[in-house]
């Protein structure tokens, strides 16, 4: 077994907004499919013998061997690459443009990594008000702004308004008295909330381009998902597809095999291509989808003498299943209610039932039932009595609501 190569601390970075580019689309799911089998067809004259035996009887990868095979979202490294973003920002201080905006997509972790930063740097963070104080419109929120000695940092913007014109004027205050605030401040936003205030109050036509972070392309999947997930001595595993045996993960890159080894047939299969694309480079959905798709033997512990003679030789062998969207959550019915209660949550980055039913003219046991479908679909979760859409099911949910005409995110 080769020497590992630790690459999990590969380059997290943040962009301008207008520099951002989904990861391309690989192939039609009909050109896939149909290339597809004709690959399949030449590659069954050489596929490995195992592959078909392991695909005749697999079963979704166990949740203790799941939290060894995926990697976190590391905070602490998106936070560092989000401090060489904002360095500039940073010296321009009050003299350059005092406010800016960090925007992220929903299971990007980019409030985390706000948080992180700002913690890091001594900022002082502040915290969104409470559905109760939005429609109130208590100001005294406000009064952190009358006398400060180091820059402000306004977290989860999507939790400072409701969409509906009473709960717009909480904001549109404060967004007026930031105006004339004379000292620096960073405001983190999710990508829905971005978009749809910038519709309905212009913030677009009053900051700098906000920073985003890079998506992730198939290469950096490949780095990240082959990465060590539980630290040093983690036992080498290798991804293999369970229709053909051909890698999924690079085994260059994840350090099962080096260079000097042989490296004849080390080519890997479009799924990461693919799982890119779907998932627009966000790191939470990728991660989720990837989840999804790990296979293992019938019986993890059955024999632990052939588990270490397969060590020895190459690594354990997790099966990935081909790519296919209906793998992943799917948005089968587009009833009226459903779509605006999905809207809404994404809008407000999650949303209560009650404050579902405050927003929506739909009554609450209308608005229940369509909670209840969407979570039987795999499309939404409840935590805390807050719903929001799951990260497997969002990329199904953002292309419906767009194919319906509703305003979408540019991430």
């Amino acid at each position: 077994m080769a020497d590992r190569q630790d690459n999990s601390r590969q380059t997290w970075s943040f962009i301008p907004m207008n520099k951002y580019s989904s990861p391309p689309a690989v192939r039609t799911e009909a050109a896939a499919r149909s290339i597809g089998r004709l690959i399949d067809l030449v590659r069954s004259k050489t596929r490995e013998p195992e592959a078909l035996i392991a695909g005749a009887d697999l079963k979704p990868v166990g949740q203790k061997l799941l939290k060894k095979l995926l990697p976190q979202i590391p905070v602490d490294q998106l936070a560092m690459g989000l401090a060489e973003s904002l360095g500039e920002w940073e010296k321009a201080g009050p003299t350059g443009f005092n406010g800016l905006f960090a925007v992220g997509a929903p299971f990007s972790r980019t409030a985390d990594t706000v948080k992180s930063w700002a913690k890091n740097k001594g900022y002082m963070l502040i915290e969104p008000p409470t559905v109760g104080e939005i429609i109130k419109h208590d100001e005294s929120i406000f009064s952190v702004l009358n006398k400060v000695d180091k820059p402000l940092v306004f977290t989860r913007f999507e939790k400072w308004y409701l969409r509906q014109t009473e709960g717009l004027d909480l904001i549109r205050k404060l967004i007026n008295r930031l105006q004339s605030f004379s000292g620096s401040y960073l405001i983190q936003c999710d990508s829905w909330a971005w978009t749809y205030l910038s519709v309905a109050l212009d913030i677009n036509q009053l900051y700098p381009e906000p920073i985003v972070l890079e998506p992730l392309d198939y290469n950096m999947l490949d780095r990240w998902f082959g990465s060590p997930a539980a630290g040093k001595d983690r036992p080498d595993y290798v991804f293999r597809q369970s229709n053909n045996g051909s890698y999924v993960i690079n085994p260059l890159v994840s350090g099962v095999i080096s260079a000097g080894d042989n490296t004849e047939n080390v080519a890997t299969t479009d799924f990461l291509k693919h799982l890119a694309a779907y998932s627009r480079g966000n790191p939470g959905v990728a991660r989720a989808i990837w989840a999804l798709n790990l296979q293992d033997m019938p019986d993890e512990n059955a024999d632990e003498r052939m588990v270490e003679e397969a060590h020895a030789q190459e690594g354990r062998v997790i099966w990935v299943k081909p790519w296919a969207q209906d793998n992943c959550p799917y948005m089968a019915k587009r009833e009226k209610i459903s779509l605006l209660v999905l809207h809404a949550i994404l809008l407000h980055g999650g949303l209560s039932v009650d404050v579902l039913n405050y927003l929506l003219p739909s009554p609450v046991h209308q608005i229940q039932i369509a909670l209840h479908q969407l979570a039987l679909a795999g499309l939404v979760g409840e935590e805390e009595g807050v719903y929001s859409v799951t990260p497997a099911g969002y990329p199904s949910v953002r292309q419906t609501l767009y194919g319906e005409g509703f305003l979408v995110d540019g991430l």
